[in-house]
């Protein structure tokens, strides 16, 4: 629990570390961090888009192209540098 002028909020703060990465067979490597929430945000969420702005999302949604589902989880990797965020409209909940 954080103290915010007199209000107590729930706070969540994830510090990670990643050791060293084998890479002597030769194939790639990526780190992930994955995170479950009981958030209703109709599978719309947002990102920074290079620390400038946030960009909205939605889980296997393009929205200038038909897009084909043939790879729904790296489908769905969004690169982010410093902040997502999900929000649930009806009750106000929101996770940064």
């Amino acid at each position: 629990m954080f103290k915010s002028e007199g209000i107590y909020e729930s706070a969540l703060e994830i510090e990670s570390f990643v050791d060293s990465i084998p890479i002597d067979d030769g194939v790639g490597k990526e780190v992930t961090i994955n995170i479950k929430t009981s958030i209703n945000n109709q599978h719309e969420f947002y990102t920074d888009a290079n620390g400038l702005e946030m960009q909205k999302r939605k889980i296997n949604h393009r929205p200038t192209w038909k897009l084909n589902v043939s790879e729904p989880v790296s489908g769905n990797y969004y690169p982010i540098n410093a902040m997502i965020s999900i929000n649930n409209s009806e009750t106000k909940l929101r996770c940064t």
